[in-house]
Order: C-alpha cells, then sequence, then structure tokens
C-alpha cells in the first residue's frame, strides 16, 4: 500500500473540505439574505440540473480510472499514452455536445420554471455556471483522471481549495458591494480558467513523457457504456429529489432542501475524501497481489464503517441547532425541522456504507455485471419519489431515497462480497447491526441531556468534543469486535514506523 500519497490524499481533502465547507456555508446564507429563497432555490436547481450534464462524460472517466492502474504499477508508459490519447479523443466530442446541450437548456429552463425571477437573468446564470463544464471536458478532463489513477489526486485538490477560495472571496465581496448574479457567476469562469492553465502548465512538466498524438486504444476503455449506464443511473438516483420538488412544490419547498442537502453534502464529501484517498492503492494492489489486496480491504471496510458511523451520529445530534442558528432572520418559509434530519442521515448512512463494496465492483471493472442493478435502483427512487411528493412533499422525495437505497446498497454488500472477494458476508453485516446498535444508544444518551447551543463558536466547540469521544467510542467497539483485524492494523502500522527509521 502506497501510504504517503494515501495519507496526502486524505490530507489534503480535508483541509480543502473545511475550507469549502465553511465557505458553501457562509454563501448560502449571504444569498439567502441578499436575494431570498427564491433565488437560492434556483441556483440549487441550477446546480442539480448541471449535475446530468456529466452523462455527457459517456462513462469513459471511471473506465479510463479502471484501465489505467495496471499500467500504471508497471509503468508502461507507451501503454498510457494509448488509453489517454482514446480519452482525450472522446473528451472532445464529449465537450462540443456539452455546449449545445448547454444552449438548448438555457433556453428552455425559463419557460417551463415558474419564478418571478428575469428571464434573462435566469439564461444568464446557466450560460455562465455551463461553460465552466465545456472547458473542464475540453482541456483538463483526462489529466485529473490521470493524477487520480497516479495517486495524486492532492495536488488537483489543493488547487481547487485555492481557487475555490478566490471564487468565493470574490462572490462574497460582489455580494457585499450589492452585484447582481450574473456578476457574481462570471467570477466562476475566470478562476475556472486559471486553473485549466495551471494544471496543463503541471502535466507538461511533471509527465513529460505524455504523447495524446500516439494510436487511441479505445478496447482499453471499451467498458465506458456499460460505466455510462452506472453514471445515468447515478445522477439520476442523486439529482432526482430536487427537479421533482422544482416542479411539484416551489422554489422555496426547494430552498429548504437544499440548505439541509448542503450540510450532508459536505458530510458525504468529508467521508468521501478517506475512501477516495485510498481508490488508487487498492486499484493497484488488486491486479498485482489479490491476496494482500483483501488482506487490507478486510481492515479498511471494518474502521471505515465506525469511522462513518461516529461522524453521521455527530452530524444527527448538531443538525438542528446549526439550522436554527443558520436561517434565523429567514421568515419567507421555515427552515428548521424534526423529521428532516433524520431522514438525511439515513440516506447518508446507506450512502457512503455502501462505498467499500462499490470500490470493489469498480475496481474489478464488473460494470457491464452490475449495469442493470444500477438502472433499477434509479427506477425505484424515480417511481417512489413521484408517488409519495403527491402525499409527502420534501418528506416524500426522501422516502422514495431510502427505499431505492435499502434495496441497493444491500445488493453491493451482497455482490461484492460472494462474486468478487468469494467471501461471508456475515463481517460485513455484523459491523453494520454492531455500529447502528452504537449510533442508536449515543443517539439515545444524548437525548438525556439538555446541551444548549447559542452561537457557532459553542457548536463548533461541542462539536469538535462530542465527535473525539464517539469517534473513540466507534474506534474501540471495532477493535472489541475484531480482534483479528485490530491485531493485523497495529502489527502494519509498527512495521511501517520501523520501516520509516
Amino acid at each position: 500500500m502506497k501510504y504517503s500519497n494515501s495519507l496526502k490524499n486524505i490530507l489534503f481533502g480535508f483541509i480543502n473540505l473545511t475550507i469549502t465547507a465553511t465557505l458553501g456555508i457562509i454563501i448560502p446564507r449571504l444569498f439567502l439574505v441578499n436575494f431570498g429563497s427564491e433565488v437560492n432555490g434556483l441556483m440549487s436547481s441550477i446546480n442539480q440540473i448541471f449535475a446530468y450534464f456529466s452523462i455527457l462524460e459517456a462513462g469513459v472517466g471511471l473506465a479510463t480510472l479502471q484501465s489505467l492502474y495496471k499500467p500504471i504499477s508497471e509503468k508502461d508508459n507507451y501503454r498510457m499514452n494509448k488509453i489517454l490519447s482514446a480519452t482525450n479523443k472522446y473528451y472532445k466530442k464529449s465537450s462540443l455536445m456539452y455546449f449545445f446541450t448547454l444552449l438548448i437548456f438555457a433556453i428552455i429552463y425559463p419557460l417551463l420554471v415558474a419564478s418571478p425571477i428575469n428571464k434573462y437573468t435566469i439564461v444568464c446564470v446557466i450560460l455562465l455556471t455551463g461553460i465552466s463544464g465545456v472547458l473542464n471536458f475540453l482541456f483538463q478532463g483526462k489529466y485529473k483522471i490521470l493524477l487520480e489513477a497516479d495517486g495524486k489526486s492532492y495536488i488537483f485538490i489543493n488547487l481547487n481549495t485555492v481557487i475555490h477560495i478566490l471564487i468565493n472571496i470574490s462572490k462574497i465581496f460582489l455580494l457585499l458591494k450589492g452585484f447582481n448574479i450574473i456578476a457574481i457567476q462570471a467570477t466562476l469562469v475566470f478562476f475556472n480558467i486559471l486553473q485549466i492553465i495551471y494544471i496543463n502548465l503541471y502535466i507538461k512538466n511533471n509527465y513529460k513523457w505524455i504523447d495524446l498524438s500516439v494510436e487511441p486504444d479505445y478496447k482499453s476503455i471499451s467498458q465506458k457504456k456499460s460505466v455510462l449506464i452506472h453514471q445515468i443511473s447515478g445522477i439520476i438516483f442523486n439529482n432526482t429529489d430536487i427537479i421533482i420538488l422544482s416542479f411539484f412544490t416551489n422554489l422555496k419547498v426547494v430552498s429548504v432542501y437544499s440548505i439541509y442537502n448542503m450540510i450532508f453534502i459536505i458530510l458525504n464529501k468529508f467521508i468521501g475524501f478517506i475512501s477516495n484517498g485510498v481508490t488508487f492503492a487498492f486499484g493497484q494492489l488488486y491486479d498485482t497481489d489479490k491476496s494482500m489486496f483483501i488482506k487490507y480491504f478486510n481492515i479498511y471496510e471494518a474502521y471505515y464503517t465506525s469511522i462513518i458511523f461516529s461522524i453521521s451520529t455527530v452530524a444527527m445530534i448538531f443538525v438542528n441547532p446549526f439550522m436554527e442558528l443558520y436561517t434565523a432572520g429567514i421568515t419567507d418559509i421555515n427552515y428548521c425541522d424534526r423529521l428532516l434530519p433524520t431522514l438525511f442521515i439515513v440516506i447518508t448512512l446507506l450512502l457512503v456504507g455502501r462505498a467499500p463494496s462499490r470500490q470493489v465492483i469498480n475496481i474489478a471493472g464488473h460494470f457491464k455485471k452490475t449495469q442493470n442493478r444500477s438502472i433499477f435502483e434509479s427506477f425505484i427512487n424515480l417511481t417512489s419519489s413521484l408517488i409519495f411528493v403527491r402525499y409527502y412533499g420534501i418528506y416524500g422525495v426522501l422516502i422514495g431515497t431510502i427505499i431505492a437505497l435499502l434495496y441497493r446498497t444491500n445488493d453491493m454488500i451482497i455482490y461484492s462480497n460472494r462474486v468478487i472477494l468469494n467471501r461471508s458476508l456475515l463481517n460485513t453485516y455484523k459491523n453494520w447491526v454492531i455500529n447502528v446498535l452504537a449510533f442508536l444508544l449515543v443517539i439515545y444518551l444524548n437525548n438525556c441531556f439538555n446541551l444548549k447551543i447559542f452561537s457557532y463558536l459553542s457548536l463548533i466547540g461541542w462539536s469538535l468534543i462530542y465527535f473525539l469521544i464517539i469517534l473513540i467510542f466507534f474506534i474501540c467497539l471495532t477493535s472489541l469486535t475484531n480482534r483479528d483485524l485490530y491485531k493485523q492494523l497495529t502489527g502494519m502500522i509498527k512495521n511501517n514506523i520501523k520501516n520509516r527509521k
């Protein structure tokens, strides 16, 4: 396992998330105060629809990533060039399709959504938001995948941190100075261009062997169609709720959903950096030493599960106090709700909890074999959400998501364990049951106390204290119930320290 790069990916990922999350919380609040819930709902709705545009990547991103693991581990530059050449050609086609789809969306969307916001403003916001996607497909998509496969995601993460800071500082300045939403969105394009320039210079200086003019190896990314099906299903699944709410409720309800969703997106990203930080190492190890891969994976899965439950437990305790502080003074709709945090937490646990199983499926390249399962998950989500939204509104779309997740999360666990790893399901489900019971116990004990939060400072202070205590509790519980894995983990840590001396 390549500890150094994995630790860098995770560490810089956390730094990036801390900064972007802080700014990501400030900006929507300023939008709410300066423009109201209508504009905040509009921006959330547009951003969710743009998530569908990533379909135009045509599945080539993940297919390229999976195909690069082996040649990178073997340092086969010629093979990597052939793969990247094929990827580059697909991205060029995708950028053209993205541009024309963007124009169509900018014309049609203002006609379909009922809003008092000027239609010209909506068109300009859509174009300014979307043009960055065109540029990314055209100039940096292939390089981002290369860095990820090579275990250097931290390069892109650090750059993204700097660019995100600059974008949001500019947005805050323009908001406080009273500029309109068009000027604010224009900053996104400017700084995105700077990011593209830097990435291309970095690749030119550090990967001098790259030659995109070689004959493309389309066969290496032949599973892109199967990956595409997975991505379409995933995009529909992850972005159904806001789209349905946009058409069946109103933009104010969308705004409520988006604020809660903002919190849990940050939570998901925080957890995601843990899994994404080690994926490249597992990917390279899978083809070279399968038995070692399984040994490391067993340890990773057990402790990853305990970490996500500890983080989710803290979120469950503090999400309501945060919402009360965050939406204080916003009166055009009620943002504080007792049931929404519970529904979002269930979704989060089911979604991020299946990450190890999803990683195994992706690393093994079982895209085609599992594509129908992914489609069925999206079908369940879409159908259930459309049915329940009519009766339960915002709760209905969340219930629909939970129903779909219950099916697919269990399916992933069963498939990855039985088909790919050829092992029993017992340990995976045992860890889930233990962590669920621990989660319920901590929430029950917390309800016995009457913790009062009156400021952001006390919120941050108490949440950090709770997190440290709860994390230690979950880690110790996992170690006690998985003694063999605990011994293996401590042995690996000792050997790593010894080798570094």
